[in-house]
């Protein structure tokens, strides 16, 4: 499993994730009586699954992209299996890095060479909408002002307006940022980059700090509310900012965002700092007090 899976509450708690040398999609359901793994080979083909983008889900249905440009669909029964979503796959033109589930919509980012962001419906058939970059897009954040935010591999970041039509701006930064912004309860957007740099910018995306020689920063960072030794949140307290590097170093700071923007429908990596992928999954326990 070379991509993030996602997590889906019901009855009984399952785990879908692509499993890249076998080209499966599996159910994990340590809960159920059985069977506590459904694979999709058993039932649909899985051909050139190849390594995917992170699995994202929203009411049994699930989405992941492929090494072949195209974006995959399934539902999934629970003992009953796996089935292809009606209307999918979808034809992306590029290989999506990762997906976000904005309202009834999938919105991806992807390259190589010529890149670009997407949108298309949950309910399948052709991209509604592609704006299309010089450089490769990397992975989609969404703020509560419905605008994908993601790094471009010319060192660039990209804002773009969701909609029927796609409206873009592009913002000069110092290196690439190839993981998923984070944005905080204030709007501060947070982006880890490859030139060992962690930055925080404004909403309009002008530099507010960074920090740098951290070591490579490819992992997606994270905000906590801030606790107290036993766990519990504390009222009216800057946040904390977790972020891994490639030097096998986990950094810690503590930020003027108490939190993520819990309004935003996609607010960091896999949805929400439990990354369950999940579009359903309540933000409310992520609030800050």
């Amino acid at each position: 499993i070379n991509a993030s899976p996602s997590l889906e509450q019901g009855a009984v708690e399952s785990a879908f994730a692509v499993v890249d040398v076998s080209k499966k999609l599996i159910a994990l359901r340590p809960g159920a009586t059985a069977p506590a793994c459904v694979e999709s080979s058993d039932i649909v083909p899985m051909d050139n699954a190849g390594t995917p983008s992170a699995v994202v889900t929203r009411a049994g249905s699930v989405y992941f992209g492929d090494v072949n440009g195209s974006v995959r669909g399934f539902t999934f029964g629970g003992a009953t299996g796996w089935a292809v979503k009606t209307g999918w796959p979808v034809s992306a033109s590029l290989f999506t890095h990762a997906l976000a589930l904005v309202g009834s919509d999938v919105v991806g980012g992807g390259g190589p060479g010529q890149g670009g962001v997407f949108r298309l419906s949950e309910s399948g058939g052709t991209i509604q909408w592609e704006h299309t970059t010089t450089s490769p897009a990397w992975s989609p954040a969404v703020d509560v002002n419905g605008a994908a935010i993601v790094g471009l591999n010319n060192e660039t970041l990209l804002r773009v307006q969701l909609g029927d039509s796609p409206t873009a701006n592009t913002h000069a930064i110092a290196g690439i940022v190839q993981s998923v912004p984070l944005i905080g309860a204030d709007g501060t957007v947070y982006l880890g980059t490859l030139s060992e740099q962690l930055q925080a910018r404004k909403s309009d995306m002008s530099l507010a700090w960074s920090v740098s020689g951290l070591g490579i920063l490819e992992s997606s960072p994270t905000l906590d509310c801030a606790r107290d030794g036993s766990g519990a949140k504390l009222a009216a307290r800057p946040g904390v900012l977790y972020v891994g590097s490639t030097v096998g170093a986990l950094h810690a700071f503590v930020v003027d965002s108490r939190g993520i923007d819990t309004a935003a429908p996609w607010p960091k990596h896999q949805h929400d700092p439990r990354n369950t992928g999940n579009a359903e999954t309540p933000m409310s326990e992520f609030a800050c007090p």
